[in-house]
This record gives C-alpha cells, structure tokens and sequence, in this order.
C-alpha cells in the first residue's frame, strides 16, 4: 500500500491544487495514477456547477437512493442508523424539506449535495470541486464541524479543489499540489513543511498505465 493511500485510510480533509486547469477532477483521476490507484477507485465526486431542475423536493434529492416510499420514511432515524445524526438538526431545523429544491440558491444546492455525499454514499473519498463557490463563515463553521464528525466516525477522506476556509483550517491533513511538470507533491501539515516532507508524484510515461 502507498503512503498516500494510507493517508487517505486514515481520513482527514486534503486540499487538491493544480494549475487552473478547467477539469480538475480530470487532473485529480491522474493524480490517482501516480499515487498508485490501478483502474476505477471507489469515491464520491461532488461537482462545482449545480443546477437542479427537476421539481423533486429536498427531502426526495436527499434520501431517495435510500428508501422507495419517501412517505413512511422516517429522515431522523435513518440519519442515526447512518451514524450521521450530526445532520438531523442541521437538516431539520434550518429547511423545510418539503420545498421543492429547484427554488434554492447556488450556495444551498451545493451544500445540499455536500450533505448528500456525506448521508447516502458509503464511499470513504469524498472529491468537493468549490471552484465557485464561498460559504458564509457561520456555514462554514457548521460545515466545520459536520466533516470533523464525518473524518473522525468514518474515517472520510474530504478532499476539497479550491480554497479551504479558515474554519476546516484545522482538519487539514495535506495539500496535493500540481507542478508546470504535471508532477504532484504531498505537504503534510500536520508536521513542519520541510523539503523532506514533501512526497513527490511525479509523472512517468512508462509507469502507472491506466
């Protein structure tokens, strides 16, 4: 097992930075390769650009992959069989779940589709493009400490492509930085950012074939 994927077991928050390049899920698949993942790996992607136009409400965008009958379906309790009842009074009392999800804003979709990763994917790889989008420091904050639960009950891995707040500052394990070579490296920051801590990834046309 690589040291990165080892990383990535243990969970945490991981920035992804590469050279602003217009698919960076695109970039971060070829990272993966250099890392030392072989074909497809298991992982959630939650993109930049969200648009809902369906007239499905929040409440069936949310739990529809986890029941057929939304109407005997009991939200609360299934959020704590999912060990995610960190959600229920987030969820609850901050939006009527009946609205249709079509009328939020920008901001409210992306984090609806934030929770979602979080709530329906057994996936431990969460990849968060937040290219676009800038929370308010309270959501940051909340959104803080709803992904401390998901890193420490879960050992998720959120790795986020963009700015980390200020807030998620302190669950951050690594920044994965893209060089003008297309070669990575890892900056650990959890202990000082010493050149020997750098893990570097570097491109090879005669390694890690797809």
């Amino acid at each position: 097992m690589s040291e990165l994927k080892r990383l990535f077991q243990n969970g945490g928050l991981f920035r992804f930075s590469n050279n602003c390049s217009v698919n960076p899920l695109k970039e971060f698949m070829t990272f993966s390769k250099y890392a030392g993942y072989r074909g497809r790996f298991p992982f959630t992607y939650v993109e930049d650009k969200i648009h809902f136009e369906s007239d499905i409400t929040i409440k069936e965008f949310l739990f529809r992959e986890l029941t057929n009958d939304l109407e005997k379906f009991d939200c609360a309790k299934a959020l704590e069989e999912r060990n995610a009842s960190h959600l229920n009074e987030f969820l609850f009392k901050r939006y009527d779940l009946e609205d249709p999800i079509k009328q939020v804003d920008y901001e409210t979709a992306k984090l609806f589709s934030i929770l979602k990763s979080f709530l329906c994917s057994p996936q431990k790889m969460v990849f968060i493009h937040m290219d676009k989008i800038s929370f308010t420091p309270g959501l940051n904050e909340r959104m803080a400490r709803i992904m401390k639960r998901e890193v420490t009950d879960k050992k998720r891995s959120i790795i986020v492509s963009g700015d980390i707040p200020q807030q998620w500052e302190s669950l951050l394990v690594a920044q994965i930085k893209q060089g003008p070579r297309k070669n990575f490296h890892i900056i650990s920051t959890s202990v000082d950012d010493s050149p020997q801590d750098d893990r570097n990834y570097v491109e090879n046309s005669n390694k890690h074939a797809a």
